[in-house]
């Protein structure tokens, strides 16, 4: 046919026509083959590929078939390294159009499952000898073949590639026609900039919704200016590593990275707030005719990432329609419906915004009863978990659990001698605490980390990763481990069945300390207790705030004489404790130990440190629980712990002591007693020893009259 257009041109330029241009004439091929390539990562253009093989068989009619290639296909040819004819002939006088992406989106070979963006592919170049491209994966080199074979055969073929042009692979228009998706919309190229950012800007705007459909994808896509997405985004957040599930219906996303978009899409200041309530606006339409649990759900996100986008009454209704909801599973056994129920809030609550529990208080109490007994999860930022768990009742009888520290692990177990380590206790680690706990379900959190639910039970080892403290809370109590650099003055330190210990060096003496954690405990001794004074009461609950170091031992002879240049000891040896000495004798000991090791600090202890680290966790008449008074000096109750009248002149070989052939009821029979070297006897739960018998200890305050109330950090006259 004469082309009217190049003649129109000639005449326009008064250029004399010699010979008749003639134009091409389009028209429907006889004979067209369609081939839909369905691999998984092309999801968000399935609909698309239908509607087209709709229209062309329409026009087509009987001229077309259609042949749709499966991923297993794909796969089989990629294994080896053949084309997708399976051994087939091409018929030369069959157009073939194939809708796909040859391979393009595919993740290539060696690529880190674990990089969240995409795989850019190289802009096709001019042919180079019929080489392998090197750029291209193993999917897309699979379809080239292909393509060269149609060719070579004489087929015609065309390609719709579902992106824009920078993405269609290398050689892949060399000899065909290759048509990009939306090729009108943007720049040629398509979008720029770097790939992942295009990526994560279109999935963070995703992220209010729990659920994407295949049209919410593209919807909010196309919120978003030609020149930062394109259609290839759409298989890029498809493919994306933050995906959890993708199938014909849409895809879900992980619920940590969710999440952290959700909350990053709520203070990000380059979002404009018209654009955010353009995106909660398209999950809305999306959102009719699904089920309506899923809308209550999301509304409360939909707050939290766009104030305002829901109004007072819908939110309302969100905060009612969960409220229901906890009321079901604390309203009687497990069934049917209340496991329904505690599936939906597991799946609602894993990536919940901190900002939507504020705005649907509900959902902490769904997080409480969804999550029971579940170990692992998330808790949210925000939300006093104890408390609502004490709204739940303590569930089961308080107990007490052990936590050890066993290399970089907190390992916990039950506690069968309750708030305190017993001193034959001989397990791997040291002990760190004893946690009373009603519920089973406790909150761990790391410095610079998100609080974690586990679950008590026997075994319990959570890793302790690099970070100043650690903090575990029961519902009844709640312990920090802080992490401990050596103090300036420990010339050694180190860890042991009795917990933290370090050693100072004073002219070759030296002494172990022991670290004594804070704690509460009732100090002074109940009424009815045998061996009791009278001032030893009222017994009121004392809290010691912060943990301190205290010596292992009594001061002995030898450090005190390292110190001092004396030893005014009457019972000499240097492991027996120095006495003697007065209060001041004492404070003077303190400030010349303190001069010649910096940073000691040393210090005696206040009564109630000393009581504190003395009972160690226990409430008895000692650290081994009540025991027998047989008689004055008779109690074998004390023989495995302490130095006392009636143990201490057994095998006692100084010729200095006491005369001890008249004291009465006797354990063991003797002649002569004294003090005895320190560290004979078994310590206590914290690794003290001596702390019953042997000597009296002085400590830095005195007795004046103890308080009904409970206390902090008392310190009495000084």
């Amino acid at each position: 046919m004469p082309d009217m257009r190049s003649l129109l041109r000639a005449y326009s330029e008064g250029t004399a026509v010699q010979r008749l241009p003639r134009a091409s004439r389009r028209g429907w091929a006889n004979s067209v083959s369609i081939w839909v390539d369905r691999s998984g990562r092309l999801g968000p253009f399935w609909f698309d590929q239908d509607e087209v093989c709709e229209r062309l068989r329409q026009t087509c009619g009987a001229g077309l078939s259609a042949r749709k290639i499966h991923p297993w296909e794909e796969a089989r040819a990629v294994e080896r390294g053949g084309d997708l004819l399976v051994g087939g002939r091409p018929d030369p006088f069959t157009t073939v159009l194939v809708v796909g992406d040859l391979g393009a989106y595919a993740r290539a070979d060696g690529d880190d499952p674990d990089d969240q963006g995409p795989r850019e592919a190289r802009r096709a170049g001019p042919e180079g000898g019929g080489a392998e491209d090197p750029v291209a994966g193993a999917e897309s080199r699979a379809w080239l073949r292909t393509l060269r074979r149609l060719r070579d055969a004489g087929a015609p073929v065309a390609v719709l590639f579902p992106g824009p042009r920078s993405r269609i692979p290398a050689g892949a228009a060399r000899g065909w026609e290759v048509v990009p998706w939306e090729g009108a919309r943007g720049p040629a190229g398509g979008a720029t900039g770097d790939a992942r950012e295009r990526v994560e800007r279109l999935l963070r705007l995703l992220s209010p919704a729990t659920f994407v459909q295949h049209g919410l994808l593209r919807a909010i896509r196309k919120l978003l200016p030609a020149n930062e997405v394109d259609a290839g985004t759409e298989a890029d957040a498809w493919n994306h590593a933050a995906v959890l599930a993708a199938d014909a219906t849409g895809m879900v996303l992980h619920p940590r990275v969710a999440e952290r978009w959700r909350e990053e899409l709520a203070r990000d200041a380059q979002v404009h707030p018209a654009t955010r309530r353009a995106a909660i606006e398209a999950i809305r339409h999306w959102r009719e005719g699904v089920p309506r649990e899923l809308v209550m759900g999301e509304r409360a996100i939909w707050h939290a990432v766009s104030p305002g986008s829901v109004t007072a009454e819908e939110l309302g209704e969100a905060r009612a329609f969960h409220a229901r909801l906890v009321a079901t599973l604390q309203g009687g056994a497990e069934s049917e419906l209340t496991m329904a129920v505690r599936h939906y809030g597991r799946m609602l609550l894993w990536a919940m915004p901190a900002a939507a529990y504020q705005a649907c208080p509900e959902l902490g109490r769904l997080f409480v009863t969804s999550f029971e007994r579940t170990d692992g999860v998330p808790e949210p930022e925000g939300v006093d978990l104890r408390a609502l768990r004490a709204e739940l009742g303590p569930g089961e009888e308080p107990t007490w659990w052990a936590v050890r520290q066993v290399g970089r692990r907190l390992v916990f177990s039950p506690s069968p001698a309750g708030g305190a380590w017993p001193s034959h206790e001989s397990g791997p680690g040291s002990p760190v605490a004893c946690l009373w706990a009603g519920r089973r379900e406790i909150s761990v959190r790391f410095e610079g980390g998100p609080s974690m639910q586990f679950i008590l039970k026997p075994g319990l080892a959570i890793s302790l990763p690099e970070g100043e403290w650690a903090s575990v809370a029961a519902d009844l109590s709640e312990l920090t481990v802080r992490r401990w650099l050596r103090e300036p003055w420990a010339m050694a330190a180190g860890r042991d069945r009795w917990g933290l210990w370090a050693e100072a060096e004073w002219n070759g003496a030296v002494q172990r300390f022991r670290w004594i954690p804070p704690g509460r405990f009732w100090m002074g001794s109940p009424e009815a207790e045998r061996g009791r004074w009278p001032d030893e009461g009222p017994r009121h609950e004392v809290t010691i705030s912060k943990g301190h170091w205290l010596g292992d031992t009594p001061v002995t002879q030898a450090l005190w004489k390292a110190v001092m240049g004396e030893n005014p000891s009457r019972f000499r040896s240097p492991d027996r404790p120095v006495e003697g000495v007065n209060w001041e004798d004492c404070r003077r000991f303190l400030a010349r130990l303190n001069r010649m090791v910096e940073g000691l600090e040393a210090r005696l202890p206040t009564e109630a440190e000393w009581e504190h680290g003395c009972r160690a966790g226990t409430s008895g008449m000692t650290w081994l629980g009540d025991f027998e008074i047989q008689g004055e000096n008779d109690a074998p109750g004390l023989d495995g712990i302490a130095w006392y009248g009636g143990n201490s002149g057994g095998g006692y070989e100084l010729e200095e002591g006491y005369d001890s052939s008249d004291w009465k009821e006797r354990q063991y029979p003797h002649k002569k007693a004294g003090t005895r070297p320190v560290a004979m006897k078994a310590a206590n739960p914290n690794g003290l020893f001596d702390l019953l018998g042997n000597v009296c200890e002085w400590c830095s305050d005195w007795w004046g009259g103890y308080q009904t109330d409970g206390v902090m950090d008392p310190k009495g006259l000084e």
